[in-house]
C-alpha cells in the first residue's frame, strides 16, 4: 500500500491456513476498507487460489503476488508501463531480488525434450543492479506469484487447475507460446524482494 502510487485494489486470499494465521490477518488489515480479506475454508492450491481470486476481479488487469513477495516502490507501475507499452504482451513480470542482493529470478527460458520441460532461471544468482537498465524485454515463460496479467487472457485461457502447487505457470507460458496468442516479458526496473524460505529439504543433506 505505501509503495503503490496508481489506484489499485487489494485482495487478500487466504488459502486455509490455521485459526492463528488466520487471527493476525484479521488484525493486520487497514480498517479504511482500501484492503479485502477472504479466507477460504479449503486450501484450494496455488493455481485454484489464483483462479478463485481472478474470478472477484473486474478490472481489466490483475497482479498476482505470493505472500513472501515484497513490492518496492514503482515495482507495480514499472509492470503496467510495459504491459501498456505493446498490446502483444499479455503478462510482465518483475525482478525478483532476495535479501542478500542476488537475483532470485526475472523471468525464464525453457527448453522441451522427450516430452518433459526445463526451466531456466533468467539472472539467477547476479546482483539485482547488473540486470536493470536495458535488459527488460521479452521471455519464454514467467512466474506467477509476482507478475501482472491481462484478466481477458487468463479468463479465456486459465492456469491448469490440476497443476495444484507447482509449475502451473510454465505449463501456462508453454500454451501460450505453442498458440501463438501472445508474448510474455520481464521488466528487470519493477524490483521486488523475495522472503525466501525453501519448502523443501536442501538435497545435498544427509
Amino acid at each position: 500500500k505505501d509503495h503503490v502510487l496508481i489506484p489499485f485494489r487489494l485482495l487478500l486470499i487466504d488459502n486455509n491456513s490455521d485459526d492463528e494465521i488466520q487471527d493476525r490477518l484479521r488484525e493486520a488489515i487497514p480498517k479504511d476498507g482500501s484492503t479485502e480479506l477472504i479466507l477460504l475454508k479449503d486450501n484450494l492450491g496455488c493455481a485454484g487460489g489464483r483462479a478463485f481470486a481472478l474470478g472477484l476481479v473486474q478490472t481489466p488487469y490483475v497482479v498476482f503476488l505470493d505472500n513472501d513477495i515484497e513490492v518496492l516502490p514503482g515495482a507495480v507501475e514499472h509492470l503496467l508501463w510495459a504491459l501498456e507499452s505493446d498490446p502483444e504482451v499479455v503478462a510482465v513480470t518483475g525482478n525478483v531480488v532476495l535479501p542478500d542482493g542476488r537475483v532470485h529470478l526475472c523471468g525464464g527460458d525453457y527448453t522441451v525434450r522427450d516430452e518433459v520441460l526445463s526451466y531456466e532461471l533468467l539472472a539467477a544468482g547476479e546482483p539485482f543492479d547488473h540486470v536493470l537498465a536495458g535488459k527488460s524485454g521479452r521471455c519464454m515463460w514467467i512466474n506467477g506469484g509476482s507478475t501482472i496479467f491481462r484478466r481477458d487472457v487468463l479468463i479465456a485461457d486459465p492456469y491448469d487447475l490440476e497443476m495444484r502447487d507447482y509449475y502451473e505457470d510454465l505449463e501456462w507460458c508453454y500454451r501460450l507460446n505453442q498458440a501463438a496468442e501472445g508474448r510474455v516479458y520481464r521488466s528487470t526496473e519493477a524490483i521486488m524482494l523475495h522472503h525466501h524460505v525453501r519448502k523443501a529439504p536442501d538435497p545435498s543433506a544427509p
